[in-house]
């Protein structure tokens, strides 16, 4: 065989071993290049805390009340006195929309001084109604006794107990 075609085998098997190894590398650099584009910023306390207001003003919580937010390590804590139970469901939703909210602490108190103690007791008793896990065969019973509203009786699993707490 003479050398112009030994020469030109060569160049051949060079130019497709070139294209093999451009068969791998170039989707890794497309990789590479879009990965970036897709990555989630880690947001800061305060920015999630300025997300949280945001979402607060719009559920038109300020409306019905005097509600604050604070924010650390993925724990939401909301404090501040509203005019019904309607509005402290409405920010606590509001701010469980929140990706980075992973926990939430609600101590918001409801401000019932226009309302009579059987408008509350009325109020609690639609709530409980309408929690979709209550069922025939939940019992309780719910008892004015000054200020406070007493709740007793039975459900029929534990952690009704404690969602019913949370939103009363």
């Amino acid at each position: 065989m003479n050398e112009s075609k030994v020469a030109l085998i060569e160049q051949v098997f060079r130019r497709v071993n070139m294209r093999k190894t451009w068969n791998l590398v170039l989707p890794l650099l497309v990789l590479f290049a879009v990965t970036p584009a897709f990555a989630k910023r880690q947001m800061s306390n305060s920015e999630i805390t300025a997300k949280l207001q945001d979402k607060l003003y719009h559920a038109k919580v300020f409306q019905h009340g005097q509600v604050q937010v604070a924010f650390e390590n993925g724990v939401a804590t909301l404090t501040g006195t509203v005019d019904s139970l309607g509005a402290k469901n409405d920010a606590a939703r509001a701010v469980g929309k929140v990706d980075n909210v992973t926990q939430l602490v609600d101590t918001i108190n409801v401000r019932a001084e226009d309302m009579t103690t059987r408008q509350i007791v009325q109020q609690a008793r639609h709530e409980i109604l309408t929690y979709p896990y209550y069922t025939i065969f939940d019992n309780l019973v719910l008892r004015p006794e000054g200020d406070k509203l007493i709740v007793s009786g039975q459900v029929t699993d534990p952690f009704k107990k404690t969602d019913i707490g949370n939103f009363l």
